[in-house]
């Protein structure tokens, strides 16, 4: 089965676009954006009956803050989840994740 949406997963720390394998551990503002576009090679039945949800968990015991503009926001104990969803038929989709880790200032 091929997927109705293609993705490409891109982030930044501090500002800087980062590759992601770089960021376990980091500390200061990660963003993490998922660019979500319909998958024209996908069985059209697929692609016209599938909802696109894109969850991003974050361990909160690591990191002070999580936001994402229009996203539905879910907390389970010590995980906060921004969860994003697109009807079928969305022609693109960028949701964007802003988590604020432990920042260290210098002495």
């Amino acid at each position: 089965m091929v997927l109705p949406w293609d993705f490409d997963v891109s982030y930044k720390l501090n500002g800087v676009p980062t590759d992601g394998d770089k960021l376990a551990g980091a500390n200061g503002l990660i963003e993490i954006n998922v660019k979500a576009t319909p998958n024209d090679n996908a069985d059209l039945y697929y692609r016209n009956n599938m909802m696109l949800m894109v969850t991003v968990p974050v361990d909160m015991s690591k990191c002070y803050s999580v936001d994402a503009d229009g996203a539905q926001i879910q907390s389970l104990g010590s995980t906060t989840a921004a969860v994003f969803s697109a009807l079928p038929g969305k022609k693109e989709i960028i949701p964007s994740v802003l988590v604020q880790t432990a920042l260290k200032l210098p002495v």
